[in-house]
């Protein structure tokens, strides 16, 4: 389904925690929270508030903690 990114709480560089808030997507006047699936650090975030995107864009890249 596609949507639009309203906000980016990802910054490459950043440690996360499983469960993390990452990215808000509005789509079909919901907001869906996109969560950090495990532990790790942020390699990049290919995603800006603004932008629309389709099912299956990556948004993010996340290495994970060793």
């Amino acid at each position: 389904m596609a949507g639009k990114v309203i906000a980016v709480d990802a910054v490459a560089g950043a440690s996360v925690e499983k469960d993390q808030h990452m990215v808000i997507i509005e789509a079909m006047k919901m907001e869906n929270i996109i969560r950090a699936p495990f532990d790790g650090l942020i390699e990049s975030v290919h995603v800006e508030v603004g932008q629309a995107v389709e099912q299956g864009t990556s948004l993010f890249e996340i290495v994970p903690a060793s």
